[in-house]
């Protein structure tokens, strides 16, 4: 089984590249904001599908729970985010003064 700080690392390296992704798109092409965050949960989605696909037997282990719970806390966040960074675009560009 997986150590539990691997699964953390991995998890904070994920977050890590979201908000570099999330900065740059903002920056270079804030249009496909929205895009991004449909692209990020159609992602998401598959992945859940494919893993705990109900017409194949699974048998559920801790590892599965944090698997689950992590994407819907991820989910939540990326929407709060993507939307923040909308909202917000005008100061975001200000603050790369890129124009």
């Amino acid at each position: 089984m997986v150590e539990n700080t691997t699964i953390y690392g991995n998890i904070s390296l994920v977050y890590i590249v979201f908000f570099v992704i999330v900065i740059t798109v903002s920056i270079m092409a804030p249009d496909f904001l929205y895009n991004l965050s449909s692209v990020i949960r159609n992602i998401i989605c598959i992945i859940l599908i494919f893993k705990y696909n109900p017409y194949k037997k699974i048998v559920m282990t801790e590892q599965d729970g944090l698997i689950i719970f992590t994407a819907a806390v991820f989910l939540l966040t990326s929407s709060f985010i993507i939307d923040a960074a909308i909202y917000n675009l005008d100061r975001i560009h200000a603050f790369f003064k890129i124009y």
